[in-house]
Order: C-alpha cells, then sequence, then structure tokens
C-alpha cells in the first residue's frame, strides 16, 4: 500500500480509455442503451402514487442521509469484527474513504462539469415526478448531467471498502451502490452513460490512483493517531 504499482494503474488507464473511445465512434450503440434505460427506469414511474412518493423522496438531497447511514454501518460491522486488535487500522481505512470521496467529489465538480442535458430534458414522453408529486421538493432534470456525481461518490466508497474489507463486506457495498443510484435513473436526471462512464469510470480510476500509489499509504499513517485516539476514546480496540 506504500508503493507505486504500475501495471494495474495503466491497465485501468487503458481500460478507461478504450471506453471512451468506444462512446465516441460507437455513439449510437450507446445512444441507444441510454434511451432503452431511460424508458425502462421512468417508466417505473406509471405506477402507483405510493411508487412515485417514493421515487420522489428518494431523489431529494436530504435522502443521501439513508445510504450513508447504511454504509457506515456496515463499515462499523467491519471495525467492530473478529480481529479488535485491527480497529485502529480500520478506522483510518474509514477516514481515507470519506475524505478520498470528498476530494473526488470537488475535483468533479470543478473540472468534469459538462453541458448536457438529462433525457428528462430531451426525450418523449417522459414522466416527470415534480408534476406527478408536486408537493415534494425534489430533482427531476439537470443541465449539465454528466457525469452522475451521486453514483460517483457511491462507487468510490464501493472500490475502496471492497478492497479494504473483502468481497464478502464489498458485495454489500456493491448491492447499496446499485440500489441507491437508481432513483436518479428513474427520475431521468442523468443518463446512464453519466453513470457508467462519468460516474463508475471515474471513481474507478480515481481509485486506482490511490490504491496503486504511494497516496495510500501517506493517508493512513496520517490519520493512523486519530483512528487510535478515536478507538481508545470509544473504546473500540483492544489497543492500549
Amino acid at each position: 500500500m506504500t508503493h507505486w504499482q504500475p501495471k494495474p494503474l495503466l491497465f485501468a488507464h487503458g481500460f478507461y480509455i478504450c471506453i471512451l473511445l468506444s462512446w465516441y465512434f460507437f455513439e449510437n450503440a450507446w445512444a441507444a442503451l441510454d434511451h432503452t434505460a431511460f424508458f425502462f427506469f421512468n417508466g417505473l414511474l406509471d405506477t402507483s402514487y405510493d411508487w412515485q412518493y417514493y421515487w420522489a423522496i428518494a431523489n431529494k438531497r436530504a435522502f443521501d442521509v439513508v445510504p450513508a447511514t447504511l454504509m457506515l454501518s456496515v463499515f462499523f460491522l467491519y471495525i467492530l469484527g473478529k480481529q479488535r486488535t485491527e480497529v485502529r487500522k480500520r478506522i483510518a481505512q474509514m477516514m481515507v474513504i470519506g475524505i478520498f470521496s470528498l476530494i473526488v467529489l470537488t475535483f468533479s465538480k470543478k473540472v468534469l462539469d459538462f453541458d448536457r442535458h438529462s433525457p428528462s430534458l430531451e426525450l418523449e414522453p417522459v414522466h416527470r415526478i415534480t408534476l406527478l408529486v408536486p408537493d415534494v421538493d425534489t430533482k427531476d432534470s439537470s443541465k449539465d448531467s454528466f457525469p452522475g456525481e451521486h453514483t460517483m461518490t457511491l462507487s468510490v466508497w464501493v472500490f475502496l471498502f471492497w478492497y479494504f474489507a473483502g468481497w464478502r463486506f464489498g458485495l454489500v457495498a456493491l448491492s447499496f451502490g446499485i440500489i441507491f443510484s437508481i432513483p436518479r435513473l428513474v427520475a431521468g436526471a442523468h443518463w446512464l452513460t453519466d453513470d457508467i462512464i462519468g460516474g463508475i469510470g471515474v471513481a474507478g480510476l480515481a481509485s486506482c490512483w490511490l490504491i496503486c500509489t504511494p497516496a495510500l499509504g501517506f493517508l493512513l499513517q496520517k490519520f493512523d493517531p486519530i483512528a487510535g485516539w478515536l478507538g481508545r476514546t470509544f473504546r473500540l480496540s483492544k489497543e492500549t
């Protein structure tokens, strides 16, 4: 975790470049996928008012507290696992994921802000949550939908948590990531490619830069004293 790993880093860049090239040279195929995904997910709004109300609530900014709470709960289960002597290290890992997610999101807002209208503004017919459930202040459109920042943040958590905790915890995080990425697609606030290429792709590339360089060891070392203090203060660790 403290040295350069050029091979996986180069592979990640090569793979992402191939995805970008395919998006450019096979634009019609990707567009067909985008359109199909939009009409499928947005069609889920053509159901009962209870489901429409749920999707409206799920697209509110305040609802982000729900996936964040669930992710943190799973991480605490990981921290308080059988190997209590690793509590300090695992707390530091959790802090790294949180800070790095913030860094990636900030980078996205500053650098990857493209002028791309969401499908709810481009395609017809469309079910608009804001019209179906007018009493809920929610979001169902965007004039800069790329990249899918919500999916990007969730993906950073999934990639890094899988790396730290292993595939069992990783699968739980992945299920949460998929479930809580769907509301934006249902609302039509993002194209599927916003999430696949912009969200998951950028998150994967950024995570590789953390994992495959000395940056991860550096951050873990910096957070280690704080993690130790938290472990002792809340009596989570057997360490003294």
